[in-house]
C-alpha cells in the first residue's frame, strides 16, 4: 500500500459517514414532510438517497481493497462525485439552501407573493406561515 492509501481510506471513511448523516437526516424530513403535508411524491427523496447511501458504501469498501490501482482510482473519483452531487449539491445546496433558508429569508423580508409563487411553486413547495399570536392554547 502506497503511503496516500491511508490517508485517502481515512478521508473516505470520513466523507461516507458525513454523506450517511446528511441522507439520514434528509430521508426523516422527507418522509416527515410527505406525511404532515399529504404529499407522498416527495418520497422520491427517500429513493435517492437509499441508492446514494447504498453506492458510497459500495465505493469505501471497494477503496479498501483495491486502495492501489486502477480500480481503486476509479472508485475514488465515483465516490468523491456521487459523495459531492447527491448529499451535498443535491441536498445540501438545492433542498437546504435554495428551498429551505432562501425560501425563509424572502419570506421574512416581506417578498411579494407574485415573486414567492414564481420561485416556489405550488404544490412543489410549501410557504411558511407565522403563527398567530393570538392562537395560544
Amino acid at each position: 500500500m502506497n503511503s496516500m492509501a491511508p490517508l485517502r481510506i481515512e478521508a473516505a471513511k470520513r466523507a461516507t459517514f458525513g454523506s450517511m448523516g446528511i441522507c439520514a437526516a434528509t430521508t426523516v424530513h422527507h418522509v416527515y414532510g410527505a406525511y404532515i403535508y399529504r404529499t407522498p411524491w416527495r418520497l422520491h427523496a427517500v429513493i435517492i438517497m437509499v441508492l446514494a447511501t447504498a453506492l458510497i458504501a459500495v465505493c469505501l469498501r471497494l477503496l479498501r481493497r483495491h486502495a492501489n490501482n486502477r480500480i481503486g482510482a476509479v472508485v475514488s473519483w465515483t465516490f468523491i462525485t456521487v459523495a459531492f452531487l447527491v448529499p451535498f449539491l443535491g441536498f445540501g445546496l438545492f433542498e437546504g439552501v435554495y428551498n429551505h433558508a432562501l425560501k425563509i429569508a424572502l419570506y421574512f423580508a416581506h417578498t411579494s407573493p407574485v415573486l414567492m409563487a414564481h420561485l416556489f411553486p405550488s404544490p412543489a413547495y410549501e410557504m411558511p406561515t407565522t403563527p398567530s399570536l393570538n392562537s395560544r392554547a
